[in-house]
């Protein structure tokens, strides 16, 4: 039997009429168990939720289940706060519960999920353990996907959509969100090409015995119409004439939602206003043309920040910043930071940022800096600026190129630096090219779960300036996350260099060869521990490095949450060679603490394959990787 009915009606009336039977025997049963705790004098204003845990799941995970129940147990941090009463028992609100949660499954493509449930009870401690047990039954998937439209033109770009990431797909399993996402992807799509009133609806054709679901949506894309006049309204200094120069729209276009968006975010990218708020005035639409509002908050036009922490390696860190926007007017920005560490006694930099320098996307950067390195083996002092032409293919890509130059001071702690790590000039510059690529899709910078991250770069140094050292340098890391069920994420990174020495010499700067080792690195050595050494011991770094990690997380209560990881990694002397016979590797447990400010991090890891245990704890701020 095949039976048509509108979508909203799948997940409701269907789903039920087809479970109505097992419901009404749930009723009984509930009914018997409030009759057994009125029996037992099991008062609901004196028992307290001890625990809440739920088995049988597996497509959904436990913190979605939760967060759709009014039941609630104390969280970790709740416990520690003793003062506070634990939350309740109602058996009212219990029951209500599990029907939520049989509607919960049938909007997600079950349609005979079956819930029960094991009631601990504690009459001593007046406590309640609540074990959710949950038979998911089998699942709805989507047999096909069709459009109908009273529009060719954009009707027949669907075709090619259905080649990309969308929504739902066929072969998906049948969810009332998916099947809502597939509507308002569509109507952006036609809001896109010029048509802001289209109406999207669809027909689901269910066929229960084969588990299979059609969905067919219906477009009607309205008038077309057209971008009107922009009417823009601000309470900030900055000019109104800087404001249309970042509207990617103009007066007569057609009309575009996208266009719309790349404005705003062009606007919040100028980093000079709290909030940028465009309204389609579809009200005021007027022979096919509609108007458009804009209205924005500046920000303050200085800013300071400040930090301090404490790491393994770092030991105690401060560290401060000052930003001074619409530097000499438009969206110009002038940043001073300063920090300050064991490792890194001290380091200025001013950056001078001029957004859309000649061309949409394309930034001038301009920053002189000073530093003060504190390394094992040697100290150095930079002093030098860098200018990068930095152009932004989108909010995920982006490309540079960058000149440096720099004066260093290096000096050897044991001042006897020996063979081919001799650098017997103590005062010298530096002077070359850098084009790089980076291109990040992970979408959150302290925990990401998900998305690619790819940094590369290649110098060429010595040209001109006097420069000491002529060397080519090229570095590439690349890092995946990979989501899996239960809110675990497996992540990995691999990272591998090479440098060599040109037009004659015979070695490279020490500060600039590659180490491994550490909080970042590889966790069961000491922060760049390892490196080739010289003829008195010195650490000097190399000219080759490979590294590779692998880390899996996953959460263990609340707010804390578990790793356990694998890194590899060597340096070896020579230039453009990478053995692998010669990786060293170590494995390691950590736990992570979420803050604000990202996961605090406290791990301990051990070489393997090197003797017996010897394990090095770290604490920091942050993922490795």
């Amino acid at each position: 039997m095949i039976v048509k009915i509108p979508y909203f009606y799948v997940s409701k009336s269907e789903y039920y009429f087809m479970s109505l039977k097992r419901n009404h025997m749930r009723e009984v049963w509930m009914l018997v168990l409030l009759l057994i705790v009125a029996i037992h004098g099991f008062g609901q204003k004196d028992y307290k939720v001890r625990r809440i845990s739920i088995e049988g799941n597996k497509t959904l995970n436990d913190a979605e289940i939760k967060v759709n129940i009014n039941t609630k147990a104390k969280s970790l941090t709740g416990k520690l706060k003793f003062w506070e009463k634990a939350p309740r028992f109602s058996s009212s609100a219990f029951e209500d519960d599990i029907q939520r949660l049989n509607r919960l499954y049938q909007r997600n493509g079950f349609l005979m999920p079956e819930i029960d449930y094991k009631l601990n009870q504690n009459d001593r401690a007046k406590s309640v353990r609540l074990v959710i047990l949950v038979n998911e039954g089998e699942s709805v998937s989507i047999d096909s996907i069709s459009f109908q439209s009273l529009n060719d033109s954009v009707y027949q770009s669907l075709a090619v959509d259905k080649k990309k990431d969308l929504p739902a797909k066929v072969g998906d399993r049948f969810q009332d969100e998916k099947v809502k996402a597939y509507e308002v992807f569509l109507q952006k799509k036609y809001s896109d090409r010029g048509y802001p009133f289209s109406v999207v609806t669809n027909k689901v054709t269910l066929l229960p015995g084969n588990r299979k679901a059609d969905l067919n949506f219906q477009i009607d894309p309205g008038a077309k119409c057209y971008f009107g006049p922009t009417w823009i309204k601000s309470d900030s200094l900055v000019p109104v004439s800087f404001i249309r120069n970042q509207l990617k729209f103009h007066e007569g276009e057609l009309y575009s939602k996208e266009l719309i968006e790349k404005t705003q975010q062009k606007l919040y990218d100028t980093e000079l206003f709290q909030y940028v708020v465009i309204r389609t005035l579809l009200d005021s639409i007027k022979d096919g043309r509609v108007p458009i509002s804009v209205r924005m908050q500046e920000k303050p036009r200085w800013l300071l920040t400040t930090g301090a922490g404490y790491g393994s390696e770092d030991r105690f860190r401060f560290s401060g910043q000052v930003t001074r926007r619409q530097f000499f007017g438009g969206a110009r920005r002038l940043i001073f930071s300063g920090k300050t560490s064991y490792t890194l006694p001290l380091s200025l930099e001013l950056s001078f940022i001029q957004p859309d320098f000649l061309s949409d996307n394309l930034d001038l950067i301009i920053n002189p800096y000073f530093s003060k390195s504190n390394e094992t083996s040697y100290r150095v002092e930079r002093l030098g600026s860098g200018i990068t032409f930095q152009y932004n293919f989108s909010k995920y890509t982006t490309t540079y190129l960058m000149y440096s130059f720099e004066r260093d001071r290096f000096n050897f702690k044991s001042n006897v630096p020996l063979s081919y790590n001799k650098q017997d000039s103590l005062l010298y510059n530096k002077s070359g090219f850098t084009i790089g690529f980076t291109r990040n899709t992970t979408h959150d910078i302290f925990n990401p779960k998900s998305g690619i991250r790819l940094n590369s770069y290649l110098t060429l140094m010595g040209i001109g300036m006097n420069s000491k050292y002529h060397y080519v340098k090229l570095e590439m890391e690349f890092r995946q996350y990979f989501p899996l069920p239960n809110d675990w994420v497996l992540a990995g990174r691999i990272r591998g260099g090479g440098m060599n020495p040109i037009k004659g010499d015979d070695a490279t700067p020490i500060e600039d060869r590659f180490m491994l080792g550490g909080a970042l690195s590889l966790r069961g050595w000491g922060r760049n521990k390892i490196s080739p050494v010289n003829e008195n011991g010195d650490l000097v770094g190399g000219n080759s490095m490979i590294e590779a990690n692998a880390e899996l997380r996953f959460p263990v209560y609340d707010i804390f949450s578990g790793a356990f990881f694998v890194d590899a990694g060597n340096v070896w002397k020579e230039s453009m060679i990478q053995r692998i016979t010669d990786l060293r590797a170590d494995m390691g447990v950590g736990i992570r603490v979420s803050t604000p400010i990202g996961p605090v991090r406290f791990d301990v890891a051990s070489p393997i394959f090197y003797g017996k245990f010897n394990g090095l704890f770290i604490v920091s701020i942050g993922h490795a990787f």
